[in-house]
Protein backbone atom coordinates (compact mmCIF):
# COMPACT_ATOMS: atom_id res chain seq x y z
CA UNK A 1 0.00 0.00 0.00
CA UNK A 2 2.80 2.46 0.83
CA UNK A 3 4.08 2.05 -2.73
CA UNK A 4 0.87 3.57 -4.09
CA UNK A 5 1.13 6.48 -1.65
CA UNK A 6 4.70 7.15 -2.81
CA UNK A 7 3.86 7.19 -6.52
CA UNK A 8 5.13 10.26 -8.35
CA UNK A 9 1.62 11.54 -9.14
CA UNK A 10 0.61 11.46 -5.47
CA UNK A 11 3.81 13.19 -4.37
CA UNK A 12 3.32 15.85 -7.04
CA UNK A 13 -0.27 16.46 -5.91
CA UNK A 14 0.85 16.75 -2.29
CA UNK A 15 3.60 19.21 -3.22
CA UNK A 16 1.16 21.35 -5.22
CA UNK A 17 -1.31 21.35 -2.30
CA UNK A 18 1.36 22.52 0.16
CA UNK A 19 2.39 25.31 -2.21
CA UNK A 20 -1.24 26.27 -2.85
CA UNK A 21 -1.88 26.45 0.91
CA UNK A 22 1.33 28.42 1.48
CA UNK A 23 2.36 25.91 4.16
CA UNK A 24 4.51 27.27 6.98
CA UNK A 25 8.03 26.02 7.50
CA UNK A 26 8.46 23.30 10.06
CA UNK A 27 11.05 22.83 12.75
CA UNK A 28 13.49 21.86 9.99
CA UNK A 29 13.15 25.38 8.55
CA UNK A 30 12.26 24.21 5.02
CA UNK A 31 9.99 26.87 3.55
CA UNK A 32 7.13 25.81 1.27
CA UNK A 33 8.67 27.45 -1.79
CA UNK A 34 11.90 25.50 -1.15
CA UNK A 35 9.97 22.22 -1.14
CA UNK A 36 10.22 21.41 -4.89
CA UNK A 37 14.03 21.70 -4.87
CA UNK A 38 14.26 19.74 -1.61
CA UNK A 39 12.11 16.95 -3.05
CA UNK A 40 14.14 16.79 -6.26
CA UNK A 41 17.41 16.66 -4.30
CA UNK A 42 16.39 14.04 -1.72
CA UNK A 43 13.50 12.16 -3.37
CA UNK A 44 15.36 8.94 -4.15
CA UNK A 45 16.98 8.74 -0.70
CA UNK A 46 13.71 9.51 1.11
CA UNK A 47 11.63 7.04 -0.88
CA UNK A 48 14.13 4.20 -0.53
CA UNK A 49 14.46 4.78 3.22
CA UNK A 50 10.66 4.78 3.59
CA UNK A 51 10.32 1.59 1.56
CA UNK A 52 13.04 -0.28 3.47
CA UNK A 53 11.67 0.91 6.84
CA UNK A 54 14.83 2.82 7.78
CA UNK A 55 13.23 6.29 7.65
CA UNK A 56 12.93 8.02 11.01
CA UNK A 57 11.18 11.40 10.94
CA UNK A 58 12.53 14.23 13.07
CA UNK A 59 10.67 14.90 16.28
CA UNK A 60 8.24 17.79 16.46
CA UNK A 61 8.78 20.66 18.83
CA UNK A 62 6.08 19.94 21.42
CA UNK A 63 4.63 22.78 23.45
CA UNK A 64 2.20 22.77 26.34
CA UNK A 65 -0.96 24.78 25.68
CA UNK A 66 -3.00 25.72 28.77
CA UNK A 67 -6.73 25.01 28.61
CA UNK A 68 -9.58 26.65 30.53
CA UNK A 69 -10.08 23.58 32.70
CA UNK A 70 -6.48 23.84 33.93
CA UNK A 71 -5.24 20.78 32.10
CA UNK A 72 -2.60 21.49 29.45
CA UNK A 73 -2.74 19.92 26.03
CA UNK A 74 0.19 19.12 23.79
CA UNK A 75 0.50 21.19 20.66
CA UNK A 76 3.35 21.78 18.29
CA UNK A 77 5.39 24.71 17.14
CA UNK A 78 6.92 25.21 13.73
CA UNK A 79 9.95 26.81 15.35
CA UNK A 80 9.17 30.36 14.23
CA UNK A 81 8.32 33.10 16.66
Amino acid sequence: MIESVLEATNLYKAERQVLRNKGASGVDGVRCWDLPDFIRKYRTKLLSSILDNSYTPDAILGVSIPKENGKPRLGYSNGSR
